[in-house]
């Protein structure tokens, strides 16, 4: 009989064992999800949208959007391969995307 009991015991506190266990992996799990989420969060804006009207050029429109550390033909020549130009010339009514950062 005490053997049975025993036998009771340690097979109960191994089930207590695996649901901590569990509990500790599923805790972790909504920590990880929740953090990954926090950190990709950007309240920055990556890009403007930008139609191209009439007397536009892309000089003229990166010239706007130039960062400080750059040189207008580094950054016309990004502005080209985001929108995948392969010319400069422009048509009115084209959306352009500006990348600002």
């Amino acid at each position: 009989m005490t053997k049975k009991r025993n036998s009771n015991f340690y097979k109960e506190q191994a089930k207590n064992q695996r649901r901590m266990l569990y509990m500790l992996i599923l805790s972790l799990m909504v920590f990880v999800v929740g953090i990954s989420g926090f950190v990709t969060a950007d309240s920055g804006v990556d890009s403007v949208n930008v139609i191209v009207d009439t007397g536009d050029t892309l000089w003229g429109i990166c010239s706007n959007y130039l960062p400080e550390d750059m040189d207008i033909r580094t950054f016309i020549e990004k502005v080209k391969y985001v929108n995948k130009l392969t010319s400069s010339n422009l048509s009115i009514g084209t959306e352009l995307i500006i990348p600002i950062r």
